[in-house]
C-alpha cells in the first residue's frame, strides 16, 4: 500500500502536536521532592544531655529519673546586664521531649559539602550565632548554626566533625531557642481529672478521703476540678531555698497536702505551703 503525501504531513502534524502538548505540560508539572538528609543517625543510644549557646543565652536539657521513670529536666541560664545572670529550671514537656529526641537523627534539605573558610565567614559558620552540642553514651556530636538560608525558613548549619554544610528548616531550632518559655510543662499533676479514682485531702489537722467514683458532692467535684486548673508559673531551683524570702529564711506553715491516686495505680501528692506572709 502507498502512503500519499497528504498522510505523511498529517503523521508529522500529530507528532509534533504531541510533542508540543508535552513539552507544555513538563514545564508545568510540580519538581520532584528532595529527599532529606540524615546529619547524624544515633540510632538505638539515647541522648543523655544537650546543650543549646547562643551569645548570652544557654539552655541544657539532661535525661533524669526517679521513682516514676525518666524524665527530661531543663535548665535556661541568661547573662543580663552587669553580669547578673538569671537561671530558670523547669521539667520539660512533651514538645519539648519531641523536640530533643529528633535530635537523635536532625533531618537536612540538602547538603552543601565542605565549603571555603571564605563561604564560611560569609554564612556566619565560622563564628556560629549558636552551637548545639549532644552526648548521648560515648558519643559526642556538635551543630554549628549560621545565618538564615535565602528563600526563607532555612538555616545553614555545619556538623563539626565532618565539617560537612547542610541547609536544615529553622522551625526546627525554634524550640531550642526559646527552650525557657517552650519546653516547660505547666500541667502540675501529670495525669488527667478523669483519670482520679481516689483523693486524701490534709488541711488544718483534720484528713478527709474520698473515691471519686462515689462521690456525688457538687462542691467536692467543682474545688476538685479547680485544683486541675492550676499551671505552673516557676519552678523552684534544686539549689533554691523554698524557705526564704529576699535571701532570708522566714517561718513557713503547711496549709495543705493532696494526694491523688489513679485507678492504674498512679498518684501524686501537693503541698501547698505558705512561706512568711504568704505571698510567695
Amino acid at each position: 500500500m502507498r502512503v500519499g503525501a497528504v498522510e505523511i504531513h498529517a503523521l508529522l502534524l500529530v507528532t509534533a502536536l504531541g510533542l508540543a502538548y508535552h513539552s507544555w505540560t513538563a514545564d508545568d508539572a510540580p519538581p520532584p521532592a528532595q529527599e532529606e538528609l540524615a546529619i547524624w543517625d544515633l540510632g538505638a543510644t539515647p541522648i543523655d544531655s544537650m546543650q543549646y549557646l547562643a551569645g548570652k543565652r544557654t539552655l541544657t536539657i539532661e535525661r533524669k529519673s526517679d521513682e516514676q521513670g525518666s524524665y527530661l529536666w531543663g535548665v535556661s541560664v541568661r547573662e543580663q546586664n552587669k553580669g547578673n545572670t538569671v537561671t530558670r529550671e523547669f521539667r520539660v514537656n512533651e514538645k519539648g521531649k519531641e523536640s530533643f529526641e529528633k535530635l537523635k537523627k536532625p533531618m537536612a534539605k540538602r547538603s552543601l559539602g565542605q565549603l571555603s573558610e571564605a563561604d564560611l565567614k560569609e554564612m556566619k559558620l565560622a563564628e556560629p550565632e549558636a552551637t548545639i552540642e549532644l552526648k548521648a553514651g560515648a558519643e559526642t556530636k556538635r551543630l554549628f548554626v549560621g545565618m538564615g538560608a535565602y528563600g526563607g525558613g532555612l538555616k545553614y548549619v555545619r556538623e563539626a566533625q565532618s565539617g560537612t554544610v547542610y541547609v536544615l528548616e529553622a522551625k526546627a531550632l525554634d524550640d531550642l531557642r526559646w527552650g525557657d518559655s517552650r519546653m516547660v510543662e505547666r500541667e502540675l499533676l501529670g495525669f488527667k481529672l478523669n483519670q482520679v479514682a481516689r483523693v486524701d485531702l490534709t488541711a488544718d489537722k483534720k484528713q478527709r478521703s474520698w473515691n471519686t467514683a462515689d462521690t456525688k458532692h457538687e462542691s467536692a467535684t467543682t474545688w476538685l476540678g479547680k485544683l486541675f486548673r492550676l499551671r505552673v508559673v516557676q519552678y523552684v531551683g534544686k539549689n533554691e531555698n523554698i524557705h526564704a524570702v529576699d535571701g532570708k529564711t522566714v517561718e513557713s506553715t503547711s496549709v495543705m497536702q493532696v494526694i491523688l491516686s489513679t485507678q492504674d495505680g498512679q498518684s501524686n501528692t501537693l503541698k501547698l505551703i505558705r512561706v512568711g506572709d504568704g505571698k510567695r
